[in-house]
């Protein structure tokens, strides 16, 4: 472009109609500024073909730029206390004043007791009664707007579980584990093929339209993430140690949106010369011995889903979990005690063991290692 250009044609391709309507009317209204006759603009119809290109403008006819103003209507009551000034200090034809300075005209209406702003082609920003009272505020400026005390009397306080998980995040730290973030969706195959488990349809919550095969589903378990952690990290020296307390994603008919968040504590282990097994069972000790349980001596039969647990204690029943190796595996079962003293029940926690060799060579593992999980909430 030089001075000597007299005639500009501008051309605006998006595949966002109306966004690309915003950046011609900005284009335009900067340049119209220094034609002949300021802040004009020769308009062009644009002929949309027929056909599946533009399904919406098909055959249609249009003319751009569109440099028609809005008009919104804003109630001056409802900028007054948003604000939080009173009518003596906010008055209307403040109020008008202030938006004129926004580069918003303004009038007011005594009638609706409301101010009709018209919005130009240069604030697109400006799409509801709450960006006028903004403009408002930025205009009388926010420095100048009383501090006043809440009417309400809210005393916050962290949610019981969320407060329990630093907790616990803390101790798994403590105990020599890094701590891991994972993904909430996992593909289909690491949550159910790759952890040797079958998929019933009615555990996982599947995403309609997935943009790729690595988020297929919720995960329902926190062991993949953490077994696709480790394998991530084969450069770094054994042992390994990696834990994660986060929600998983399940099935739940009786929720109101047909699902639920359960929140887990997960943890993988693999250490030089030994499966690791003793030090996911001394991990899982370790938790039960923070939140006041003891070990009840002995152990539980297997197959039982409501064994025999004293109040106050915890113990462990053979399990055939098919993520975990036959024989060198648990499940952890508790009767937490109430406030009172009273056994609240014999409650399944989770499993831990070895994670069988198929699960490892599914996520390309080359050292033998155990894994725990167990269910947060029973805790609580």
């Amino acid at each position: 472009m030089s001075p000597s250009i007299k005639n500009i044609l501008i051309e605006c391709t998006a595949t966002d109609l109306t966004k690309a309507n915003i950046t011609l009317n900005t284009i335009v209204a900067m340049f119209s500024q220094y034609c002949a006759k300021p802040f004009t603009v020769e308009p062009v119809t644009v002929q949309y073909p027929s056909g599946p290109s533009h399904p919406k403008l098909a055959g249609q006819a249009i003319r751009f730029p569109d440099v028609s103003t809005g008009l919104i209507h804003a109630d001056v009551g409802y900028i007054q206390r948003s604000i939080g000034l009173s009518p003596e200090q906010l008055p209307p034809a403040k109020v008008v004043e202030l938006l004129g300075r926004m580069m918003l005209p303004a009038t007011y209406l005594p009638a609706e007791k409301a101010v009709a702003v018209t919005v130009p082609i240069t604030r697109s920003d400006i799409l509801h009664a709450c960006d006028v009272m903004e403009d408002v505020a930025i205009a009388y400026s926010m420095n100048k707007v009383p501090r006043i005390v809440p009417f309400v009397d809210c005393h916050a306080s962290q949610q019981p579980l969320n407060q329990l998980q630093e907790l616990v995040r803390n101790e798994l730290a403590g105990a020599g584990y890094t701590e891991a973030l994972v993904f909430a969706l996992s593909s289909h195959t690491e949550a159910f093929s790759a952890m040797r488990l079958l998929d019933d349809g009615e555990t996982a919550v599947v995403i309609a339209n997935p943009k790729t095969l690595d988020f297929e589903v919720c995960r329902t378990s926190l062991l993949p993430g953490l077994l696709k952690t480790a394998a991530s990290n084969k450069k770094l020296p054994l042992p390994w140690r990696y834990f994660e307390v986060s929600d998983v994603v399940l099935q739940d008919r009786a929720a109101d949106v047909g699902a639920k968040n359960s929140r887990r504590i997960s943890a993988v282990c693999m250490v030089n010369g030994t499966s690791g097994f003793e030090q996911a069972h001394g991990l899982v000790d370790r938790l039960m011995t923070i939140f006041g349980l003891s070990r009840q001596p002995g152990t539980l039969p297997a197959g039982e889903e409501a064994p025999v647990v004293a109040g106050g204690c915890y113990s462990f029943a053979p399990s055939v979990h098919a993520s975990f190796l036959p024989g060198r595996q648990a499940r952890v079962f508790v009767n937490r005690l109430s406030v009172s003293g009273e056994p609240l029940g014999v409650c399944h926690l989770g499993y831990f063991g070895v994670v069988h060799p198929e699960v490892l060579n599914a996520f390309e593992l080359p050292f033998v290692g155990s894994a725990l999980e167990l269910e947060m909430e029973v805790l609580l």
